[in-house]
């Protein structure tokens, strides 16, 4: 992980969520003025947690080691508590001392974060005023919206920025019912003014908050889970992070270190076969031409990018309801299932085609995020979200292939070859089967009728109607029968 790290936010909530990463950062907050043209809820987030990373990103790369020197000897940026009433005297001279060997030869990784509340695609910021706060209260209360936060990542060395990138988490909110004198109330206790939403879920509205789907820590500011992972991948310094709080002395005992005089363990020379010997000659004497170097690359970047599809949580529970399957499981279950069922597919189809559709389809959710199946308010916005991903995910690949694999995705959207119809029943049925194993699982989970899931299933038969016949009949009919989907019909 990464010794030296600023966070690019003045807000508190962020630095206790960042604190339960075990860093050692410093505070310094943007002063500029975000601004983003975008329209998408998601894109808009993820520009002004960019705009915030790059000033200071800007300011590091231009001043160098005497901006680093002036924030290593600022006692406000030491620690997460900006009165510093929890840091003893020891622990201060620590920290400046951990602090003071910053150098800009080593990555520099600067976290800029911004979080809103949309409903739809409206945009819902901080309140402008009390009457602005109703506004957005009595626009939230009895009703489910979502909280996006954007989080970007530039890491900084000698001058340059080395590596960066942005990704966002989107988290459903529902409301209870809230009557206008509790809105007004709350909005004169003064928690609402500095929060998107005019809200804050760890605070005063609490009690307003029906349910929540998706990350907790995503609503307070910062999905500290995602961005551990996201930070792993960006790791520049094979090393872990400092930690102030058991900072040593240089009297300290000493403790196991590369530096050990310990003697290493001997291990037994291999012996290699001709042919392995050869294979390493070769390898380590005849290069690669330019452009199949290149191309290599460009396939390893896609392949590499499709290792965060694993990251993305979906709402079905795996089988046994352990904890809930995520959207690189989800995938390759159902292509297990396309390779498995084909023989019942309406007509013939391409085996291997479908099944490529099927691992291809979800991978724009990297950038795009999971759409709960019942979620009418995300899946209105959800074509134009996953369009915008396709674009980037697919562009990494050499042009030829680009263009393959992104005819994949779109032959699937379009629903009208064989192979997509049969495709699509996959991607119908599977969530059927865990749903019902689980004897209800994310159907009892978010209140889903009959006759919702007979919408969802409207045109599965195309793919394959004995299937759509055998998952009536065994998924869906006991699960009304035992109570675990509500019958509407």
């Amino acid at each position: 992980m990464f010794k030296q790290v600023i966070l690019a936010s003045q807000s508190p909530r962020r630095r206790e969520l960042l604190s339960q990463l075990d860093l050692d950062y410093v505070i310094c907050p943007a002063v500029g003025e975000e601004f983003s043209d975008a329209t998408q809820p998601f894109e808009y987030v993820q520009d002004l947690a960019a705009a915030k990373a790059e000033e200071i990103a800007g300011n590091l790369m231009v001043e160098g080691q005497k901006w680093l020197d002036k924030l290593a000897g600022d006692t406000s940026a030491k620690t997460p508590d900006n009165d510093q009433s929890n840091t003893s005297e020891s622990d201060a001279e620590n920290a400046q001392d951990d602090f003071a060997a910053w150098s800009t030869s080593h990555p520099t990784l600067i976290i800029g974060a911004d979080t809103i509340v949309a409903r739809g695609t409206e945009i819902l910021g901080k309140p402008a005023d009390e009457a602005d706060a109703i506004r957005m209260l009595r626009m939230l209360q009895g009703a489910t919206h979502q909280v996006y936060t954007g989080v970007a990542l530039f890491v900084v060395q000698d001058g340059r920025i080395i590596s960066q990138k942005k990704f966002y988490e989107k988290t459903d909110v529902t409301f209870g019912p809230v009557e206008q004198q509790e809105i007004e109330d709350y909005v004169k206790s003064g928690d609402p003014m500095d929060k998107a939403g005019a809200y804050g879920i760890q605070s005063g509205a609490a009690k307003f908050i029906k349910k929540i789907d998706g990350d907790y820590n995503n609503v307070v500011g910062l999905p500290i889970a995602r961005l551990y992972q996201e930070m792993k991948t960006l790791d520049c310094e094979n090393s872990t992070p400092l930690n102030r709080n058991a900072a040593t002395s240089t009297n300290s005992t000493k403790t196991e270190s590369s530096d050990s005089t310990t003697a290493p363990v001997s291990q037994p020379r291999a012996t290699l076969t001709e042919g392995q010997l050869n294979a390493y000659k070769t390898a380590t004497t005849e290069t690669l031409s330019p452009e199949t170097l290149e191309r290599i690359q460009k396939q390893f970047d896609f392949i590499l990018e499709l290792d965060k599809e694993k990251l993305i949580g979906r709402q079905t529970y795996l089988s046994g309801k352990v904890r809930k399957e995520n959207d690189a499981e989800h995938a390759w279950h159902m292509a297990i299932m396309a390779i498995l069922l084909s023989e019942y597919s309406n007509v013939e189809i391409d085996v291997l085609h479908a099944v490529t559709m099927i691992l291809l389809h979800d991978v724009v959710e990297i950038d795009a995020g999971d759409t709960f199946a019942y979620d009418s308010v995300g899946k209105a916005e959800q074509a134009e979200r996953e369009r915008i991903a396709a674009d980037r995910i697919f562009a990494l690949l050499p042009e030829d292939q680009a263009k393959k694999f992104r005819a994949y995705f779109d032959e699937f959207e379009a629903w009208e070859t064989p192979e997509a119809k049969f495709a699509h029943a996959m991607d119908n049925f599977q969530p059927l089967m865990l749903n019902h194993a689980n004897h209800g699982g994310s159907w009892i989970e978010h209140g889903i009728a009959l006759s919702q899931v007979l919408g969802r299933n409207a045109r599965s038969s195309e793919g394959s109607e004995e299937l759509w016949k055998y998952a009536y009949q065994e998924f869906i009919k006991p699960s009304v029968e035992d109570g675990a989907l509500k019958k509407d019909l």
